[in-house]
């Protein structure tokens, strides 16, 4: 009976859960306004300019990045220039006249400093790229963010009273009332749980039947766990009938008189 209440009360909470009761109702009866939380980062959004600020920034950030391309460019060219020139000069006048090292072995260095530079500046470019898709994806809420209260609360649920017509706010009242009455039906399963489990605490008769054994098993001991500790000692005496000797010599015994009963 137990399992039977605990289901059914488990699947009522999963059936409103996904209907979203009783919070839907009460965000209509009850507006709980902007949440604070939600207010302050709004706020702080509008401080920094908002959408439009984010969008200079991109903008500012494109600019700087193809200055810094151009610079860059004209550095690389520059280095292709020489080691062409080294090259049409060692064609020129041959190895043996042209024994200045290559390009790229005279200045290892700065060669090195290129391919670093275009690593970074490909890394940079993939930042900008994911920068760039976040803000496509999130561009209405943050827009939406620096906007004002009022018009966060057109969108915010159960941020302002709601004004409803005569049919819905009808079913809307009809569904608060199922809504009170399976409350009630929960309510009063749990308290019938409760009842059960206090029922069958009292009903738990393991204490008497624990008793009970422990009655048989000392009505038992005189005979039977007497003669057991009796064998361990390797006594060889029967708790039968008394014999004639009055004496018992077996190793063991001691002097002990067999006409005791074990």
């Amino acid at each position: 009976m137990i399992t039977l209440f605990s289901v059914a009360l488990t699947e009522d909470d999963r059936v409103l859960s996904s209907l979203n009761l009783p919070g839907s109702l009460q965000a209509l009866e009850k507006p709980l306004g902007i949440p604070s939380g939600l207010v302050n980062h709004a706020e702080e959004i509008r401080q920094q300019g908002g959408i439009d600020h984010l969008f200079k920034t991109m903008r500012d950030t494109e600019q700087l990045k193809e200055n810094d391309r151009a610079i860059f460019q004209e550095g690389v060219e520059a280095l292709r220039a020489e080691a062409f020139e080294d090259e049409q000069g060692r064609r020129r006048f041959g190895t043996q006249s042209w024994t200045r090292p290559a390009s790229e072995e005279a200045a290892p260095k700065l060669y090195a400093q290129v391919r670093e530079i275009e690593q970074y500046l490909a890394s940079a470019e993939s930042s900008d790229q994911l920068v760039r898709t976040k803000l496509k994806e999130n561009e209405r809420l943050i827009a939406l963010l620096g906007d004002s209260n009022r018009d966060l609360e057109e969108v915010v649920p159960s941020s302002r009273v709601v004004s409803l017509p005569a049919k819905l706010e009808k079913e809307a009242s009809r569904l608060r009332t199922c809504v009170d009455e399976i409350s009630r039906l929960e309510s009063r399963r749990r308290r019938k749980i409760e009842a059960v489990k206090t029922k069958a605490k009292q009903d738990d008769i393991s204490e008497c039947l624990l008793h009970r054994a422990g009655q048989r098993l000392t009505a038992q001991t005189p005979s039977s766990w007497r003669k057991r500790l009796a064998w361990s000692a390797n006594i060889p005496c029967r708790a039968s009938k008394p014999s004639n000797l009055k004496t018992s010599s077996t190793p063991g015994c001691g002097n002990m008189t067999s006409t005791k009963r074990w």
